[in-house]
């Protein structure tokens, strides 16, 4: 978040408060509902650009500021308001909200946010199989963490090459060289691209360079004599910020190219409220007193408002429009609060306040570190469950894969096993990502009672497919492929073969570009390569089972049930949050059946239940437990398929 150093007289502009607060409020409501405003994460690299260009502005300046001095304006700054925001969250969560299974990474994420590396943190721990990461309260702390990277690399930058005439030429480098990287891994491992520091640099410097060709007077030069075209610059780039925030979505390769219009944007009304000496037409959109308000609040109200709405979605995924609007007032109560009270309160440049700073980061510090402990050395110190709680949570997940494995996760990262009885020759072909990974435990324990076995070839993340990947994926991109090259030579190499399931998580698929080959210039889609590889399967297999989208709940089911419990709410249902894949029913034929997955589970209205004879169906978000894909299977693929 962007914010002034204390100290240090410059000029107050109004329009970079509004330009915040355009900023915080894209994300508020991002966060609040991503149905309202799909793209409103961008405005996380309006601050970004907007840090650029004040932390340029300041070590160019002022050339005899030391860099430590630098560093501890920041902290008196930045840290008191993130630390009493970290040390509530860590004191409700581990006394109140966090499971004992989460206690050990919430602990984490503590000691990661309060040493400014929680981008790093969750870069590192970002896992397909993981639901939870995105229910974690300091989740949205990624983004100080990498400000702060920013601020301890950046000022050696600016320091050998910035400070002289070099100085555009050199952040113009920056960018383009960081601006580049982070386009070319944006396809290899867009996780990095969307967490790491390096990544982000383009949108920092392009900040900067604003400031440098203020620094040269070319702003008021080109830009600050014409006010019909200030206003037309000032009004198109508030719109171009406005339209990003509703055309992109969780589908926009992000950031690389797409991020640059964000902080070219952002750039353009930086440029041309500069080049003005006193506010005018355009700019009062947001050079106004509420505009100017919110942003000065908006690095309170960034703190606050993501915890506030994981609290309540821990207990309720699914919040009405009145806990909406409660959250949202509760963020700027607290947020108003916190600036008056507690953010302001150190930025005098005092020893007193350097050392107030450094206690304040040592708290929330010291309270993770102190959690993690007890966890791993007397976790029963920390566990306040039932035992009807703890059974719950002890709901078997991904168990070891049983069987006889040519290729395991660990060795392959997919898995190719006989199941079943594995003397036996293979009769049936399983294909899939983790949604047919997941009943190799009912398989395999139906197929040892049969007599017979089956072939199971699986990997999370991976569609079920020939020879075409996801464009945009943190998964293997190779061994996605290695596995559909090897389905498609047991299908040439087994002849007894002559059932063939399919399953898998539908919904990650649709719409989304496929690479086949991994070739970046040979494009497809998921209707055109499941018929090809239907149509293959036609000519050699008797039997064709394709699974429909597994029904999901908002959120993980077993943290979500005894969550409520805890605090005296049962749980009996979830509101089904997948849709059936229509490009399915189309395929259905003499040999091609389709199973409604939703249809044997679920009631009308996609309302299913949590139980189903007393044993929970799922064991996360959208993954069978072992008892349902029994329940699943046996009214499915043994006992007559449920089609459509």
């Amino acid at each position: 978040m962007t914010t002034y150093i204390s100290n240090i007289e410059k000029p107050y502009y109004g329009f970079i408060d509004g330009l915040r607060a355009i900023a915080v409020l894209m994300v508020l409501v991002f966060h609040l509902e991503p149905n309202y405003l799909s793209g409103g994460f961008i405005g996380v690299d309006v601050f970004f650009t907007i840090s650029g260009f004040l932390i340029t502005q300041i070590l160019i300046e002022k050339k005899e500021l030391p860099y430590f001095q630098f560093l501890l304006a920041r902290a008196r700054r930045l840290v008191p308001a993130m630390a009493l925001v970290i040390a509530v969250i860590a004191l409700l969560g581990i006394f109140f909200i966090a499971l004992p299974t989460e206690i050990n990474a919430l602990s984490k994420s503590i000691i990661a946010a309060s040493v400014y590396a929680s981008n790093v943190f969750f870069f590192f721990t970002a896992n397909y199989f993981d639901s939870t990461k995105d229910n974690n309260m300091l989740l949205h702390t990624w983004s100080l963490s990498a400000e702060w990277q920013f601020y301890l690399l950046y000022p050696f930058i600016i320091y050998l090459f910035a400070r002289g005439r070099f100085a555009f030429l050199c952040l113009s480098l920056l960018s383009l060289i960081t601006l580049i990287a982070a386009q070319f891994y944006l396809s290899r491992s867009s996780d990095a691209v969307f967490y790491l520091t390096p990544f982000r640099a383009f949108e920092f410097s392009l900040g900067g360079l604003v400031f440098v060709m203020q620094n040269k007077n070319l702003l008021k030069r080109y830009m600050g004599k014409s006010e019909f075209l200030a206003n037309f610059v000032a009004i198109l780039s508030i719109v171009t910020l406005l339209s990003l925030s509703v055309i992109y979505d969780k589908n926009t390769l992000f950031p690389g190219v797409s991020a640059i219009w964000v902080s070219l944007a952002t750039c353009l009304i930086l440029a041309i409220g500069l080049s003005r000496v006193t506010p005018f037409g355009a700019l009062k959109i947001i050079d106004n007193q509420f505009m100017k308000y919110v942003g000065k609040i908006s690095y309170s109200l960034y703190l606050w408002h993501w915890p506030l709405i994981i609290g309540v979605r821990l207990y309720q995924p699914e919040p009405d429009i009145k806990q909406v609007v409660i959250v949202g007032i509760a963020s700027f109560v607290l947020a108003d609060l916190t600036h008056r009270y507690f953010e302001n309160m150190f930025r005098k440049n005092t020893l007193q306040n350097n050392w107030i700073a450094i206690v304040l980061a040592i708290i929330p510090l010291s309270i993770g570190v102190i959690a993690y402990g007890v966890n791993k050395t007397s976790p029963e110190l920390l566990n306040r469950l039932t035992e009807n709680q703890r059974h719950l949570l002890s709901v078997q997940r991904w168990a070891k894969v049983p069987g006889r494995c040519i290729a395991r996760h660990e060795t392959h990262e997919y898995f190719d096993c006989i199941v079943g009885n594995v003397d036996a020759e293979p009769t049936m072909l399983v294909y899939g990502d983790s949604h047919a990974q997941m009943h190799v435990w009912a398989l395999h324990e139906k197929l040892v009672q049969q007599g017979e076995s089956a072939r199971y070839l699986t990997k999370g993340g991976c569609p079920p497919l020939f020879g075409a990947v996801l464009e945009q994926t943190n998964l293997n991109r190779e061994a996605c492929l290695e596995l559909q090259n090897r389905f498609k030579s047991v299908l040439d190499t087994s002849p007894l073969i002559n059932t063939a399931v399919i399953s898998a998580r539908w919904s990650v698929y649709a719409d989304k570009k496929l690479l086949q080959d991994n070739e970046k210039s040979q494009y497809s889609d998921i209707e055109t390569q499941l018929k090809l590889v239907i149509k293959y399967l036609e000519a050699s297999i008797d039997k064709i089972v394709i699974m429909n989208s597994l029904p999901e709940a908002a959120a993980p089911a077993p943290e979500l049930i005894v969550r409520n419990l805890r605090v005296g709410k049962e749980l009996k249902n979830f509101t089904n949050q997948a849709s059936n894949f229509e490009l399915l029913s189309s395929l259905q034929s003499d040999k091609v059946k389709i199973v409604n997955v939703e249809n044997i589970l679920c009631q009308q209205n996609g309302v299913c239940p949590f139980f189903l004879n007393e044993s929970q169906v799922l064991f996360d978000s959208n993954h069978l437990t072992v008892e349902a894909s029994k329940y699943v299977l046996e009214r499915s693929l043994f006992y007559g398929a449920s089609t459509n």
